[in-house]
């Protein structure tokens, strides 16, 4: 993350001020945009989680590759269901 609250850049006091507040204070800033507002150690822990930032970015990647992986088996299945020509479809899965 970077510090964009008052002791960083003071991005967040361009907002008006009960938001700026709260983006500003790393305890009511909400976790979605905690990275972007402030720069925490990998150790921080998630309030909603209990996981520390680290073991959070590593299991949100881990599901987007099983995401990934389940889109990629879906479109096998209706490439063939659907009659459409393998070198379309396989142009298609390319992208």
């Amino acid at each position: 993350g970077c510090n964009r609250n008052s002791r960083g850049t003071g991005f967040s006091m361009q907002y008006h001020e009960a938001p700026a507040r709260m983006y500003d204070d790393i305890e009511t800033c909400p976790e979605n945009l905690l990275l972007f507002f402030h720069h925490v150690p990998y150790e921080h822990r998630l309030k909603s989680t209990g996981e520390s930032v680290l073991d959070y970015i590593i299991r949100v990647h881990r599901e987007g590759v099983a995401d990934v992986a389940r889109l990629i088996a879906t479109w096998r299945v209706v490439m063939e269901d659907s009659g459409l020509s393998r070198a379309r479809g396989a142009s298609i899965l390319a992208r």
